[in-house]
């Protein structure tokens, strides 16, 4: 982001002191000059107000805001990307969160609102990805649509461990007797693969690093699904330099294999993964040219094709994983389970 007008003044005024200052111990004088009281005057002043001129309200119309919840349930859909029922689920969900708590003496927007405003962002990439659009549809400001997002994000993130969790040895048997009687592949409980969610922008902190093989910044992100296309596990956190073995293998579910694994169980990865007793991939040239083998190898591209499925289901879904337009500019613990 360019540097804005007052802090290119806040800079050149602190330059300014500095220099008075420093001329005046040079002067060896006891009282100090009147250019120095004055600069630093300005200085206060300046960093006192946000802003260096008045504001003006911006035009806006609400009108959107008012409409949205009266759209036909297939508009409701395609503007919020869930249906009115399962707005409804998720609104409950979250509206006794604490982060939507009164905490002055103005109330905050309906969580509705709130809600809304960050599914529409959640769901839209590049330009409709912009605060602007919904700056105009929602008549709020750039701003409060950033602290929206923020607020709704947080408040689902408190339920992740409810919805995105890894089966219960029940679930891994009905996975697998399906996978033994539609494929032939026994003890298969899922699939995993690995995808990219890219930034716009080059990231402040080890931007390098998440330079990847597509010349993308990224995060690389280990999805774990089954033969329903349910999300079992999602690990990320590490930069998209890594290659989807080096990260899966630093996931939980092979570092706690005894807590995620049956003895005969396993999951199906592509050729970039490493084989080991939980994780299969296909035969390799010159192996795969065995008839035998070639004939595995159809049998898991057809299986494991469930979770390139269910990645791009969910990309295109929420649009917004195409491409994070938000700078990166500190680092925070965010490998998450």
């Amino acid at each position: 982001m360019p540097e804005s007008e007052r802090a290119k003044l806040l800079r050149s005024l602190s330059s300014t002191i500095f220099c008075q200052a420093l001329l005046d111990e040079l002067d060896d004088s006891d009282s100090q000059s009147a250019d120095l009281d004055e600069a630093q005057d300005m200085y206060c002043g300046v960093k006192l107000n946000r802003y260096l001129g008045s504001r003006s309200n911006v035009a806006r119309s609400d009108a959107h805001r008012h409409l949205v919840f009266d759209l036909r349930d297939d508009e409701f859909k395609k503007s919020l990307r869930v249906t009115k029922p399962m707005f409804e689920s998720v609104w409950q969900l979250i509206r006794g969160d604490v982060r939507f708590a009164q905490r002055g003496t103005k109330p905050q927007r309906d969580v509705a609102v709130q809600l809304a405003i960050a599914l529409e962002w959640f769901g839209a990439c590049g330009n409709g990805n912009s605060n602007w659009n919904l700056v105009r549809h929602y008549g709020v400001g750039a701003g409060t649509v950033t602290a929206y997002v923020s607020r709704v994000r947080q408040a689902l993130l408190q339920h992740y461990g409810r919805y995105v969790k890894w089966p219960s040895d029940i679930h891994r048997a009905v996975s697998s007797a399906f996978h033994r009687e539609r494929y032939g592949l026994p003890g298969v409980i899922g699939m995993v693969d690995g995808t990219h969610v890219c930034f716009d922008q080059k990231p402040h902190i080890d931007g390098a690093l998440h330079y990847n093989r597509k010349c993308r910044y990224s995060l690389n992100v280990q999805v774990v699904c089954n033969e329903d296309k349910r999300i079992l596990m999602i690990y990320t956190g590490w930069p998209g330099s890594c290659a989807d073995s080096t990260v899966f293998a630093k996931s939980p579910v092979l570092q706690q294999t005894s807590k995620h694994f049956k003895a005969d169980q396993v999951l199906l990865g592509d050729s970039g993964y490493t084989v080991s007793k939980h994780v299969i991939t296909p035969y390799k040239k010159p192996a795969a040219l065995r008839p035998d083998n070639a004939a595995f190898n159809d049998v898991h591209c057809s299986t494991r094709v469930i979770v390139e499925n269910t990645i791009g289901l969910w990309k295109n879904h929420w649009m917004s994983l195409k491409g994070i337009m938000t700078q990166v500019r500190k680092k925070r613990l965010c490998c998450r389970q």
